[in-house]
């Protein structure tokens, strides 16, 4: 069993280090895309890309930081560590913006409301659908915050759900065509995952388990 599991851990490490390069330019490739998409407007809410684009560009870097670490010989993942922190922030960043757009209700976000209950043949008046959204966006906002003083476990977790069921929203309400949409929103469910186990296991575990089974990478 042991064997096993050193073996999925070089293997986990090996595809880490052979994308490394990858990684690096996906971050700065969406990061400018953020960027662009800030400056250029066009949509509602845009100047908030940045901000709601955290979690994108931040697991693809959050992946490189781990190899530099892992190439050191250095635990990469613990709870007061920097690439943690990263993760926390971008996190909330992301939260943050989609709750305020909740709060502003933005029309995709209300389309959405209204094609899902069209799902089973019901209505939805605008005051319920904009009291719906405020509350939404009152909790997403919350959580942004929270996180940043508070990390708990089931926080984490009750994230990973809410941006599955964010995620899951778009193929559902607008068909399967918009699979990509669903896609795109995975950034914003693995960061919130990867937090959920740092902090569920043992203060012990989490910073130097990877310390204690160090294996070399090589090129």
């Amino acid at each position: 069993m042991r064997i096993d599991q050193h073996r999925r851990k070089n293997l986990f490490q090996t595809v880490l280090n052979d994308n490394r390069s990858r990684f690096r330019s996906e971050s700065l490739w969406l990061i400018v895309e953020a960027v662009g998409a800030t400056l250029n407007g066009g949509k509602v809410h845009s100047e908030l890309a940045i901000l709601a684009h955290a979690t994108r560009w931040g697991l693809p870097l959050v992946l490189w930081g781990i190899v530099l670490k892992w190439r050191k010989g250095e635990s990469a993942l613990g709870k007061s560590s920097v690439l943690t922190h990263l993760m926390v922030v971008c996190t909330s960043m992301t939260f943050a913006a989609h709750g305020w757009e909740a709060l502003k209700l933005n029309p995709f976000f209300q389309d959405l409301i209204y094609n899902f209950v069209a799902l089973f043949n019901l209505q939805i008046s605008p005051e319920l659908t904009a009291l719906h959204l405020r509350g939404i966006g009152c909790m997403d906002l919350m959580l942004a915050v929270l996180i940043l003083f508070y990390r708990r476990p089931k926080i984490f977790l009750w994230m990973v759900f809410w941006s599955l069921v964010t995620a899951l929203s778009r193929p559902l309400t607008l068909g399967i065509d918009a699979w990509p949409e669903f896609a795109m929103r995975m950034a914003n469910i693995a960061l919130p995952f990867m937090l959920w186990i740092i902090h569920k296991a043992p203060e012990a575990a989490s910073t130097e388990s990877i310390k204690s089974q160090k294996t070399p990478i090589y090129e």
